[in-house]
């Protein structure tokens, strides 16, 4: 999935992009491995259980 496609939530995109604008020390590290990356959007998925019902509705 394209990160874009998390970004089109509008107000959670939002919040959901400072989140990754923040951790961006630890989104960098993750950044290496592809599955790292989506297993942490999951993690923030299920810290934000609107953000997770949103993102599985799209899905």
């Amino acid at each position: 999935m394209r990160k874009i496609e998390h970004y089109s939530f509008g107000i959670w995109g939002a919040l959901y992009h400072i989140l990754i604008t923040l951790n961006q020390g630890v989104h960098h590290k993750i950044k290496q491995k592809k599955h790292s990356i989506n297993l942490y959007l999951v993690m923030i998925h299920f810290r934000n259980i609107k953000l997770h019902a949103i993102y599985f509705k799209n899905v």
